[in-house]
């Protein structure tokens, strides 16, 4: 009998380990890492037309150059789930695609007709909109729904306009046509909320430009330029930008990247899409920009966002931009120099001449993306010493990235004898952390044979959907897991976010050997970003607050910790601030359960001030996210706790908590 009872009670705790155990954590006062963990540690990817990341720009008018003629949704990478976009649980009010449309008194709304150029007459791309309204006794409209305005803002806006006339030897207009700038009420050009004449002058396509500016009012409106009977205007590049704009990329998001998510590093322009950028159709006056079409992801890019733009973008939110330039398609050299040159050199005519006077001082460059797609491992190693010679003869202080993932990574050594001395960073994009692991044991081996400083990054970074999958889905559009959701859907939710603070744990582990990891994507991947650009205001993910708290402390040198933890569900860091007087403590709880956890911290042998900060995630289930309507449904709790060198701290089940202990 009695056996029988000390066999239950041992059952019995087995059973019930994750409700009766204590989880111990012993802190020890020494580093793990040879480097400080990288200030570029958190990066974000913005992919020219991949998701919406044109969300983030500063452009408020769909299709403003009239060579869209499919959905954004629609390029054989999203999948949808639940029927249509509007009931996914990413979707937001950004994601909305207005149509433009003409309107007048007696015909109605009636759909634009836009006009394919033909080369005769030339407009900006290869389509433009004419509204004839010559033979009309009415004012007719062009129209676009969906436009939301904010109190007491003013706009830009701008356009490429003239009185249809196209052929003539002169540039004045026989006849000059005032039209009217106006936001309206949702669907009403007589319900006037701002309104600004523009006189049209011109009979070719010239650009124009006006302040509107609105007062008092909020919320839904719509779009117009009224034309008044009589006359014929031609349209082409219309567009409308908050006048608050920070150089043209939206207020509300900037401020969101610089002050709580504290991106450090941007990769440009994907992705994909970098293997067929060519970096020139990005420069220059925009009304001059080529329209890109056929693109990688099948839409037509009218070039709004290119090199100088995103170079003000990274400045204004105190981050590096990294840019990824085409080789395996390609293989142009001269190009790939020129554009350093155009970024770097102080003296470049072609950065000066477009207005541009200060360089823009590029460090990162990566060596396109995935080129297996069309080389072996070794002839694109070759070919990163080619590329690497002609961009560093330009300017020799940037740094060359060189991919090893997927099928490369099984001769990544070889790679490194061909290209090491000519690269700087290696990026494993898409590898798991055990096989990154290696990488960072091939590079110290390699590093200290010949004297190079190689370290490693990871420029397309995914979380596995929970911490305890095997893989990462490096795809959302599939729907292979156990939820039966997209993974779009679940790349939303607490626990992807949860996913997401365990791997850049991981990657803090790794020191300064590990430069950044760049999330993909940046913004409204649909669902698969850190923040999502609403029209009605910008809002981070449930992943975006768990990289703010991740900024938020002052992780820099990561700590020897003893574990005892029975439940194998808690994931804990500790580290030393750059001036070793403070230490960031942060334990995440992985269990549907609440966990009880202690903490001694005496052998770290320093005294710490009574009272700490804390942190704490704990939204309360692991499907939660954050939407417009509620974009705090994941937020951080501030507060202050009582400590000791031994501290003993409830964790909320699926939570996270984080102390700021100061030494006294």
């Amino acid at each position: 009998m009695k056996k029988f009872l000390i066999l239950l009670t041992l059952f019995l705790q087995l059973c019930f380990v994750g409700v009766f155990a204590q989880c111990k954590f012993k802190i020890y006062d020494k580093d793990i890492t040879r480097k400080p963990v990288s200030e570029f540690l958190y990066g974000g990817m913005w992919e020219v037309s991949c998701g919406r990341s044109e969300l983030l720009w500063g452009e408020l008018l769909n299709d403003r150059g009239f060579e869209s003629f499919k959905s954004l949704d629609d390029n054989g990478w999203l999948r949808i789930t639940r029927g249509k976009p509007q009931n996914e649980d990413w979707w937001h009010s950004g994601y909305i695609e207005p149509q433009w449309y003409v309107f007048g008194e007696s015909q109605g709304k009636q759909p634009v007709r836009k006009v394919h150029s033909g080369y005769w007459p030339a407009s900006h791309g290869k389509y433009f909109v004419m509204l004839d309204n010559r033979k009309e006794k009415e004012s007719m409209y062009l129209m676009q729904d969906s436009f939301y305005i904010k109190k007491d803002a003013s706009y830009d806006f701008s356009a490429l306009m003239c009185d249809g006339t196209f052929f003539s030897a002169y540039k004045e207009c026989a006849k000059k046509v005032h039209v009217k700038v106006l936001l309206t009420t949702l669907g009403n050009p007589n319900d006037i909320i701002a309104s600004q004449e523009v006189t049209i002058s011109t009979n070719h396509l010239s650009l124009y430009n006006a302040v509107i500016k609105t007062s008092g009012y909020e919320g839904w409106a719509s779009f117009a330029i009224e034309v008044p009977s009589g006359f014929q205007v031609a349209f082409d590049l219309l567009s409308m930008k908050d006048r608050s704009d920070v150089k043209g990329w939206k207020r509300d998001a900037v401020d969101l990247l610089r002050d709580e998510l504290k991106i450090k590093m941007i990769r440009y322009p994907g992705g994909c899409y970098a293997s067929f950028y060519d970096w020139r159709d990005g420069v220059g006056p925009k009304e001059y920009r080529p329209v890109s079409y056929d693109t990688f992801w099948g839409y037509n890019i009218i070039n709004d966002c290119g090199t100088v733009e995103i170079a003000d973008l990274c400045h204004a939110i105190g981050a590096e931009p990294m840019f990824c330039v085409p080789v395996m398609l390609y293989n142009d050299v001269f190009s790939a120099a020129e554009w350093v040159d155009f970024c770097n050199n102080p003296k470049n005519e072609r950065r000066i001449a477009y207005g541009v006077e200060e360089p823009l001082n590029v460090k990162y460059w990566e060596l396109d993306n995935e080129m297996y797609r069309r080389l072996d491992a070794i002839t694109y190693a070759e070919r990163c010493v080619e590329f690497s010679k002609a961009m560093k003869a330009v300017d020799p202080s940037i740094k060359i990235i060189m991919g090893n993932y997927w099928i490369f990574n099984s001769r990544f050594a070889e790679m490194l004898e061909v290209a090491g001395k000519y690269v700087d960073v290696i990026t494993n994009r898409g590898g798991v952390v055990e096989e990154m692991k290696n990488d960072l044991r091939i590079l110290e081996e390699y590093n200290k044979r010949n004297g190079t400083d190689i370290v490693l990054c990871h420029t397309e970074f995914r979380a596995p959907l929970t911490r305890e999958s095997k893989r990462v889905d490096d795809g959302l559009n599939q729907t292979s897991n156990d939820t039966q959701e997209s993974l779009f859907n679940n790349s939303v939710r607490w626990s992807f976010a949860m996913s997401v603070l365990n791997q850049f744990v991981e990657y803090q582990n790794m020191g300064g050997d590990f430069l950044t990891a760049i999330y993909t994507q940046m913004n409204d991947g649909w669902g698969e970003s850190v923040i999502n650009v609403a029209r009605e205001g910008a809002f981070l993910s449930a992943s975006g607050v768990v990289i703010k708290l991740l900024n938020q402390l002052d992780i820099v040198y990561p700590q020897y910790i003893e574990s005892d933890d029975p439940t194998g569900n808690i994931v804990i860091q500790a580290a030393w601030n750059k001036e070793r007087n403070k230490l960031s403590l942060l334990l995440a709880n992985y269990d549907s359960k609440d966990l009880e956890c202690k903490v001694d911290l005496k052998e770290l042998g320093v005294k710490f001030k009574r009272t700490s900060k804390t942190y704490e995630i704990a939204p309360g289930a692991v499907s939660v996210f954050n939407t417009s309507e509620n974009p705090d449904r994941v937020k951080i709790a501030y507060g202050e706790s009582k400590v000791s060198n031994n501290i003993k701290v409830r964790l909320k089940h699926n939570s996270v908590f984080a102390y700021e202990l100061v030494v006294e």
